[in-house]
């Protein structure tokens, strides 16, 4: 008997141990189940934060009194390349006119890999606002349609060359300015491969040329530029430029002469500083290409006409594709 009643005492305990045992395996499986419901709810439910494309924009200075640079990005969509915003609080226009923010383009997503191409349409700066007429044009209303049909070329959906970054995104010379060391600043931010400046030339001549930092220049707020690297380069991208411009401009403007490729100390800012006050704050090959003499008539013709423009703006493209080939391939 006492055997028995020991064996029953047994068995009562054993199922006793099973019904614990699976309670608790009920009770993580519940568990485990709840645990995941969370993470998941965790995961797929919307941030309470907004989401933020960039700051809002700085790179449109406003007055020749140096300022410290605001680090402003937005991300570019494709790779997340940094790329400045113009406007903000730096944006000045003169008593009674107002100065209406304006946002740079960012570098387009035609392709994540492509190079950066800075496009600098030249005016209104600290120094002179491009906005005297010869032969009925305007320096800084021509620069800016050059570089918008220079913009489309390099980005041409079917063969894109670079993503393109731009110095400004208004076309008049009143309102606002964006100084020269804010435009090197701009593409100095985006990452550029190169900086090309677009400007008009004034004077006896005729034709386009293209100038370099030469050597290092001495900015009026005591900034020393640019470095070694970049006048190689410079130099580099300058060559290259010229040589892709003349496959485009000579068979097609054959009366356009090519003027050739200068160092910035052949300017009037040069001969001053050194360097041009864009060149000394670049710290990528910096480019700047006198596209015509607004002063010569012809010149003017030339470039006053959309046929002329696009010209232009096709030899230019030519040359940029020429020069980041050649700076690719630097030793």
């Amino acid at each position: 008997m006492g055997e028995r009643i020991y064996f029953k005492g047994q068995q009562s305990g054993l199922r006793s141990n099973t019904l614990l045992l699976g309670l608790g395996l009920l009770m993580i499986v519940m568990l485990c189940l709840l645990g995941g419901w969370f993470i998941w709810h965790g995961v797929n439910r919307p941030s309470a934060r907004p989401a933020t494309a960039g700051a809002p924009g700085d790179t449109t200075p406003g007055t020749p009194a140096a300022t410290p640079a605001q680090p402003l990005t937005a991300s570019v969509s494709g790779n997340g390349t940094p790329v400045p915003v113009a406007g903000g609080s730096n944006a000045q226009s003169p008593a009674g006119n107002e100065s209406a923010p304006g946002t740079a383009p960012p570098a387009q997503s035609v392709g994540g890999d492509l190079p950066i191409v800075c496009i600098d349409p030249g005016h209104p700066s600290e120094v002179n606002r491009g906005t005297t007429v010869q032969n009925g044009l305007q320096e800084v209303q021509i620069t800016y349609d050059v570089a918008l049909k220079l913009k489309a070329y390099l980005e041409d959906q079917e063969h894109p060359i670079a993503r393109v970054v731009m110095t400004r995104d208004f076309r008049e010379g009143t309102g606002k300015i964006v100084t020269n060391r804010r435009r090197a600043e701009i593409a100095n931010i985006a990452g550029a491969a190169l900086l090309l400046r677009l400007h008009c030339d004034t004077g006896s001549g005729s034709g386009y040329t293209i100038y370099y930092p030469d050597r290092v220049g001495t900015a009026a707020d005591g900034k020393v530029g640019p470095t070694a690297q970049v006048i190689r380069e410079s130099y580099l991208a300058a060559s290259a430029l010229e040589g892709g411009m003349e496959q485009i401009m000579t068979p097609s403007l054959p009366n356009l002469p090519n003027n050739g490729v200068k160092g910035d100390s052949a300017t009037y800012v040069g001969r001053k500083q050194g360097a041009l006050t864009g060149s000394v704050y670049a710290q990528e090959p910096a480019l700047t290409v006198e596209m015509v003499y607004l002063s010569n008539p012809n010149d003017a013709k030339m470039i006053g006409s959309e046929a002329g423009q696009q010209m232009m703006a096709e030899a230019l493209g030519n040359g940029v594709q020429h020069a980041l080939v050649a700076l690719e391939h630097r030793e």
